[in-house]
C-alpha cells in the first residue's frame, strides 16, 4: 500500500463492500471476509490492550453463564477507564481527525 495506512486501508474496505455478494436467507446482509487489509489488522493488533483488562461476556450478565468463557470484551465503562491510563498510539498510527 502507499500513502496514509487509513486512507489506503478506507479504499481497501470500500472495494470490499462494493464487490461483496447480497445474501438474503434468513435476511438481506453481507458477509465480507477480510473487510479491512492485513496493515489494519496489524495495527490493531498492536495496539489492542492486555487481556487483563477484558472479562468474559458470561461475566457481564448479558448472556447465560454456560455461555463460551472465551467470548471477551470491553465494555463502554472500562474503555473510557483504559483510555484515561494508556497513551494514545503514535500520529502515524492514529486515523486522521
Amino acid at each position: 500500500m502507499s500513502g496514509n495506512m487509513f486512507s489506503d486501508g478506507k479504499n481497501y474496505t470500500l472495494g470490499k463492500i462494493a464487490s461483496a455478494q447480497l445474501a438474503t436467507t434468513p435476511f438481506p446482509h453481507l458477509v465480507i471476509d477480510q473487510v479491512f487489509s492485513p496493515e489494519i489488522y496489524e495495527a490493531l493488533q498492536r495496539n489492542l490492550p492486555d487481556n487483563k483488562h477484558f472479562r468474559t461476556l458470561a461475566d457481564t450478565e448479558r448472556v447465560s453463564k454456560n455461555y463460551n468463557r472465551s467470548r471477551l470484551c470491553l465494555m463502554p465503562d472500562e474503555l473510557i477507564a483504559l483510555e484515561k491510563q494508556q497513551p494514545h498510539p503514535s500520529s502515524d498510527n492514529a486515523p486522521p481527525a
